[in-house]
């Protein structure tokens, strides 16, 4: 992992906590912090503090559309990402397939969050 954390700001923290906890397990993430103002989400097998991916909240910061490509395990679970963030709320941003643009062998499914950050499940096969 190259990064030791990246967080994201949202509108509202519980919303996007509970949208991000529905589809976290598929992907093998765990929250390894939560608070009232940040929510922390690791690999389930890592240290809490490696490669963390963070939904924080800040009435003073702009909300920035960002792009996160989550690692996935396998197929299934990018299919399966894809299918439990629609329903709960994303709106379809590109439906599970192979990306030959991006690698031979890229899979990925992409979805806007609530707050239009464009969010990916993606493996090398």
């Amino acid at each position: 992992m190259v990064l030791a954390h990246v967080a994201i700001y949202v509108s509202d923290l519980t919303k996007s906590k509970a949208f991000y906890d529905q589809f976290a397990s598929i992907l093998n993430y765990k929250v390894s912090f939560s608070d009232d103002t940040a929510v922390y989400y690791s690999d389930i097998d890592g240290d809490n503090n490696d490669g963390a991916f963070g939904l924080t909240v800040d009435p003073s910061k702009p909300i920035g559309h960002v792009h996160v490509a989550f690692k996935a395990p396998n197929i299934e679970a990018v299919k399966q990402f894809y299918e439990v963030a629609l329903a709960n709320g994303a709106t379809d941003h590109g439906a599970p397939g192979f990306r030959p643009e991006y690698a031979e062998n890229y899979y990925g499914a992409f979805v806007l969050d609530r707050d239009g950050h464009n969010i990916e499940a993606a493996l090398y096969t």
